[in-house]
């Protein structure tokens, strides 16, 4: 993710707003997370983001900002032209789309996304409303399987044109027009998020537009605090977690145990069809950079490994998990075979040059920070390209440590970390330096420490 601007108003609401997109990002209340994302989304019929050229201009008000966006489509092949603004005022944020075609070509979405964060989101109540009938409920605490009806994908709550939310710091209410919304959990993609979008994917995908057609969508984001003047307080120390360093090791996708039952989508299929398994091996990889590949996002996606890697254990009580690999590229994307059938590992070897640099180690320690009491028997990272990298020589390390005591270490927010072998083992996974103990971790750092 590019430079961005940081805004602050109103109630003590505050946001960034994004330099090389049509988004906000950080969208929050006194320090309570809001929005991870909210931003503008024209995906082609394979689900690949359309490249926009982007124009932009800002300015802040009293209580408030305007922020104006004019984008164009440098695909050829997808002809859009975008007008777009977020307004902003004490009481909250309405964001408004038009997208008009300048010729014939077939999409999967064109309009707005908001990505609300799983950490303090998850298990919350709230009530949705589709012409003016409600349901309530809470959002899932464990990861909601993504149905499937007739070969095809749903989401797990009913479509809406209003949708309200009960965090610890406000109430949040988001109404829709121009088009029905819907809701999916992003945890079965490694991304610590639940994702608002439209269309509904019940009215089936790919769709076609046609020339002059006109896309028109407003979003808007109330607020209501519960809170007087003070800030959302720190929340309640974790316990301690202490156990033993699984097997940590390079990937090796050709190789398992006979009878190991591998789903062809990974654990978004797993979790899905939930097949009864008896003293099995479940191998399942995880790819971090499913939906975007920047920095901060594969980054965060450490942060649902576990989560993921624990939900399999569950599920597949008594078996060995063995997640094979763990990767990222710097291209978007589900992991695919040379036959376009899905696949649960890279079909090549990446050329993402953060895997052999500083980035992979602090992904490595995080997402270990993360796996190491979900139950995973076996923990496999990227492969053997990265064999001579720091990454490389970092896991050749931790291999030679397995069965040793581990412990979690409460570090500040943004930092994974754990005592392994007498040291400190530290990963900033946020976009900024953090102090911790003295040391100053760079932007996606990390450190050895003792």
């Amino acid at each position: 993710m590019a430079e961005s601007s940081p805004l602050q108003w109103g109630q003590h609401l505050s946001a960034q707003l994004e330099d090389d997109a049509v988004s906000l990002s950080a969208v929050s209340l006194r320090g309570e997370p809001l929005l991870d994302r909210w931003y503008f989304a024209a995906r082609d019929n394979e689900w690949r983001t359309v490249p926009l050229t982007i124009q932009r201009e800002h300015e802040t008000q009293a209580d408030g900002f305007v922020a104006r966006f004019s984008a164009v489509s440098a695909a050829p092949s997808f002809p859009l032209v975008v007008q777009a603004e977020f307004i902003a005022d004490h009481g909250g944020i309405t964001a408004r789309m038009t997208a008009i075609a300048r010729g014939d070509f077939a999409y999967n979405r064109i309009g707005w996304c908001l990505l609300h964060p799983t950490a303090n989101h998850a298990g919350v109540p709230f009530t949705s409303h589709h012409e003016g009938a409600p349901i309530t409920g809470r959002l899932p605490i464990e990861i909601a399987p993504q149905p499937h009806v007739d070969g095809a994908p749903r989401s797990f709550l009913r479509s809406f044109d209003r949708f309200a939310l009960t965090l610890d710091a406000c109430d949040v209410e988001y109404r829709f027009s121009g088009d029905l919304f819907e809701i999916e959990d992003q945890r079965n993609w490694s991304d610590p998020s639940f994702k608002t979008y439209s269309t509904p994917l019940a009215e089936g995908f790919p769709r076609q537009a046609r020339k002059g057609q006109r896309f028109e969508q407003s979003v808007s984001l109330s607020v209501r605090s519960h809170l007087a003047t003070n800030p959302v307080g720190a929340s309640e120390p974790r316990p301690v977690t202490e156990g033993y360093l699984p097997l940590i090791t390079l990937g090796n996708t050709t190789t398992f145990a006979p009878g190991a039952f591998r789903p062809r989508n990974g654990f978004v299929e797993f979790n899905r069809i939930r097949p009864q398994l008896h003293n099995a091996t479940l191998v399942l990889g995880i790819n971090g950079a499913v939906h975007t590949a920047d920095d901060v996002s594969v980054m965060a996606s450490t942060h649902a490994h576990g989560e993921i890697v624990r939900q399999a254990a569950r599920l597949a009580e008594g078996c060995t998990i063995v997640i094979d690999p763990l990767d990222f590229s710097n291209e978007p994307g589900e992991w695919y075979s040379s036959r376009g059938v899905f696949a649960p590992s890279p079909p090549r070897v990446s050329d993402d040059p953060r895997r052999t640099g500083e980035f992979a180690v602090t992904w490595l320690i995080a997402s270990i920070t993360s796996c190491v009491d979900a139950g995973a028997n076996t923990l496999a990272y990227f492969d053997r390209s990265v064999e001579n990298a720091p990454v490389g020589h970092t896991i050749q390390r931790l291999r030679s440590l397995r069965g040793s005591a581990i412990r979690l270490l409460h570090t500040p927010p943004g930092v994974r970390g754990f005592t392994l072998a007498s040291q400190q083992w530290l990963a900033n996974t946020t976009n900024a330096p953090v102090a911790v103990d003295g040391l100053t971790l760079p932007p996606f750092g990390n450190a050895v420490v003792g």
